[in-house]
C-alpha cells in the first residue's frame, strides 16, 4: 500500500438522534459505485481547501442524489454563511421519522475500512495498527483505518467514488 502525502482532509457526517434511516428501501452499492463514477474536473480545480473557503455544496448535494442518497421531503441543506453548513426540513415530521438515507456501499466505516486495507496490504497494516497499540494510542485504531482508507480513495482520484469530494 502507498499513501500520498496530504494536509488535510474535512469530512462531515450529519447524525441526529430523531434520524432513523430504516425506512428507506436500500439502494444496492453496485449502484453507488456505477453512479458516481462521473468526472470531469480535477480536484485542484474544483476545491478550495482554504480554511474560511466558502463551501460549494451545490456540486456535493448533486453528487449525493447520483449515488442514490434518498430524503425526506423538504430536506435541504442551508447555511447562513456560506462557511458553516447544516441540515433542515421545510416541513413538520413526526419525531422519529426518517430523513436521509444513505446506500450502504457508500459509507465509510472502520470496520470496512480495516477489512478492505488488510486485503490490499495482505496484512501489511497490522504493523502499523501493532505500533499504534506500543504507543498507547489502541483506542484510535478505528480512526487509523479510517484516515488511512481516504489516503487511498484520495490517491486513487479519478478511480475513486469518493473523488468528487475529497
Amino acid at each position: 500500500m502507498r499513501i500520498s502525502p496530504l494536509a488535510a482532509t474535512p469530512f462531515l457526517v450529519l447524525l441526529s438522534p430523531m434520524s432513523v434511516v430504516f425506512a428507506f428501501a436500500p439502494s444496492s452499492s453496485s449502484q453507488f459505485a456505477a453512479n458516481a463514477k462521473i468526472r470531469t474536473t480535477p480536484l485542484n480545480a474544483m476545491v478550495d481547501t482554504r480554511e474560511q473557503a466558502p463551501r460549494n455544496m451545490q456540486p456535493f448535494d448533486g453528487w449525493l442524489g447520483q449515488c442514490g442518497v434518498q430524503r425526506c421531503n423538504g430536506f435541504q441543506f442551508t447555511s447562513t454563511d456560506g462557511l458553516d453548513w447544516s441540515v433542515m426540513t421545510t416541513e413538520n415530521l413526526p419525531a422519529g421519522s426518517p430523513v436521509i438515507g444513505v446506500p450502504e456501499g457508500m459509507i465509510l466505516s472502520s470496520n470496512k475500512a480495516k477489512q478492505e486495507l488488510e486485503q490490499m496490504s495482505r496484512g501489511g497494516v497490522q504493523d502499523a495498527v501493532k505500533q499504534l497499540g506500543m504507543i498507547g494510542a489502541a483506542a484510535s485504531i478505528p480512526e487509523f483505518y479510517l484516515t488511512a482508507k481516504i489516503l487511498v480513495e484520495y490517491e486513487r482520484e479519478q478511480q475513486s467514488p469518493y473523488f468528487p469530494w475529497l
